[in-house]
């Protein structure tokens, strides 16, 4: 008799930790499916043309990032054009690069798996990051680094550049030699 009742309670622990485990097994699936559905909306979302002027680029900190010698602050920079481009330029990395030396910067921005239309959005958004960063003397380079797919689904790249050659003069786009 007693043997049995401790049978019992057993099978029902047992069974009870299953009935659980199943519970928790549906709420990750769910939650798996939050995620998902987050990251195709994100993934999904189409580039936005620039208007001039919407990010204010020439009020950015850029004299500040000049004379910054910490690492977590050039770091935290680069987070912040990466997330204020990001509608812009699609999913991105964003470099900055510290001429000491000079007093300089070259910022370059990778965009990644974008669409023909994205690729050609992003491009004219270029024209207009550069007319609103003409007055930025701290900057003497502008490298976009595209990586889309083009009219035939085939991966393709390009690189678009600015140079500003005298300090104080305009950026201009360069032609870069294949």
């Amino acid at each position: 008799m007693i043997a049995a009742i401790i049978f019992c309670l057993i099978l029902f622990g047992i069974l009870y930790n299953q009935d659980t485990l199943r519970k928790d097994n549906k709420d990750l699936e769910l939650k798996i499916e939050e995620i998902k559905d987050a990251k195709g909306g994100v993934a999904g979302t189409e580039i936005e043309s620039y208007k001039e002027n919407t990010l204010k680029l020439a009020e950015f900190p850029w004299k500040k990032v000049v004379e910054s010698r910490d690492p977590k602050a050039l770091d935290n920079y680069e987070l912040q054009l990466l997330r204020d481009w990001q509608p812009f330029f699609g999913e991105a990395n964003v470099a900055i690069i510290i001429s000491q030396k000079t007093g300089t910067l070259t910022v370059s921005a990778f965009p990644t798996a974008l669409t023909f239309k994205d690729f050609k959005t992003a491009e004219k958004n270029i024209d207009i990051f550069i007319k609103e960063l003409q007055p930025v003397k701290e900057i003497t380079m502008m490298d976009f680094n595209f990586t889309y797919r083009d009219e035939t689904n085939k991966l393709s790249k390009q690189s678009i550049v600015y140079s500003r050659e005298p300090k104080d003069g305009n950026l201009e786009k360069v032609t870069l030699e294949k």
